[in-house]
């Protein structure tokens, strides 16, 4: 995998940009899916067809990973992918479906009707293996009787725009809903379902990637009912009273095995190996961090000016996770290219550090970047108030592009949340 960085680029920040593309290359969707569908495959009948239905932004991956595995071909094949997904060659006897990303609209729901259309009439001998990852909530939609695609789209975006966690979106995506919070189990009955799951989510839980289409939901979770209704009321007043369902499954479901095949702390183990096998000293302060960008951008500068006074030794530092940040402006840029930014303002002078955000699908906000890099110097000569004003107006791409420091990969087909890593020598220490 090829991410594009700057030719004047500080060599240690092209060492985390190295590792980065080396371990997304090697924790990629295909191989993961290929590594562990075996165990499933004993639930098939003989008298039974195999089907498989899939969304998200490692859909393809997936898909080509689960198929090269199988002793034959699938009776029916539909993945979901964004419009944006580089697709070359269509396999063959595989119905490739688009729809949009971030919000979606009229695209996924017909996408999302025509893949529900394919599993018709299935029997109960019959398997289906359900491919789900990040960019699901967005592709993979069909709303409640009452709301439309464009509201359930309007709500979505007011709630991202404003800064809303993982936990709440995907809460109200449940709610709004006719597939999500486990629905999609009442389209499988009566046959079995095996759900492979590429996480992108704190914890690892399944409920909440893709907004759970294969997870019943039964509790409140992180919210109350009360709070996100209470929340999607706040974005369109008259939508709670439209929505009827409350995103509980109703009516009989089929039998599901969910089982998550890769996720965040698999790629960032891998980065920090490979920065020690090149002899570098490595620290991981959390697999999975997350907060707005103004408060991680200060608790990860503490936590390695902390972990610096204990050791008195420069060292690298590997991280994973996913942060929010509020749309101030109608610039362009992104959470990861923001947290970087936000970082190198809180170092001090003469304090060494390389710090480096990206998300892991290639994509950072409504930018070309996947996230940035910051090195000490980057921002010489560049006017305070010139960064500041970049902040304010969610433009931090063009300043970051125009240093040589935004990184460019294009989608990746994969997605398993961002990946934060970076160096610290303190202040004045010759670097390591």
């Amino acid at each position: 995998m090829q991410i594009a960085i700057g030719d004047n680029a500080d060599p240690r920040a092209g060492i985390l940009v190295g590792a980065l593309s080396g371990a997304l290359e090697r924790y990629n969707p295909e191989n993961a899916v290929r590594a562990s569908f075996h165990e499933f495959l004993p639930l098939a009948n003989e008298s039974g067809k195999i089907h498989i239905i899939g969304f998200g932004k490692a859909g393809l991956g997936m898909y080509r990973g689960l198929v090269s595995a199988l002793p034959g071909p699938p009776e029916s094949a539909s993945i979901i992918v964004p419009h944006n997904a580089m697709v070359e060659n269509v396999p063959e006897g595989l119905t490739l479906l688009r729809g949009s990303h971030p919000y979606p609209d009229r695209s996924s729901q017909e996408s999302s009707e025509r893949l529900l259309g394919s599993i018709e009439g299935l029997t109960e001998d019959d398997l289906v293996f359900v491919l789900v990852s990040g960019g699901s909530s967005s592709l993979f939609e069909v709303p409640v009787e009452g709301l439309s695609i464009e509201r359930v789209s309007a709500v979505t975006k007011c709630l991202m725009e404003a800064g809303s966690d993982i936990f709440m979106l995907n809460a109200a995506r449940r709610i709004m809903s006719r597939v999500k919070g486990g629905k999609l189990l009442s389209y499988i009955y009566p046959a079995r379902a095996v759900s492979l799951i590429i996480s992108d989510v704190p914890g690892d839980e399944p409920a909440y990637v893709g907004s759970g289409p294969t997870v019943e939901w039964t509790a409140p979770g992180h919210y109350a009912d009360s709070d996100v209704l209470g929340a999607i009321a706040g974005c369109d007043p008259a939508a709670p009273e439209a929505i009827s369902s409350r995103g509980m499954i109703t009516g009989k479901a089929a039998q599901c095995t969910n089982r998550i095949v890769l996720r965040n702390s698999d790629v960032v183990k891998d980065l920090g190996l490979r920065l020690s096998r090149e002899g570098h000293n490595v620290i991981t302060p959390g697999y999975f961090v997350s907060g707005s960008v103004e408060e991680l951008s200060q608790r990860i500068l503490s936590m390695v000016r902390e972990e610096f006074s204990r050791s008195g030794e420069p060292f690298w530092f590997v991280m994973g996770g996913e942060s929010t940040s509020v749309v101030r402006g109608t610039g362009t840029g992104g959470r990861n290219q923001e947290l970087v930014v936000r970082l190198a303002l809180r170092l001090e002078q003469g304090e060494d550090c390389v710090f480096m955000s990206a998300g892991s699908d290639g994509i950072d906000g409504n930018s070309k970047a996947m996230g940035a890099v910051y090195y000490p110097g980057m921002f010489d000569g560049i006017p305070h108030e010139a960064i500041m004003d970049s902040l304010a107006r969610s433009d931090a791409f063009p300043l970051l592009n125009s240093l040589g420091a935004a990184l460019i990969s294009g989608p990746t087909g994969n997605n398993v949340s961002d990946i934060i890593a970076g160096f610290y020598g303190g202040k004045g220490k010759v670097n390591e």
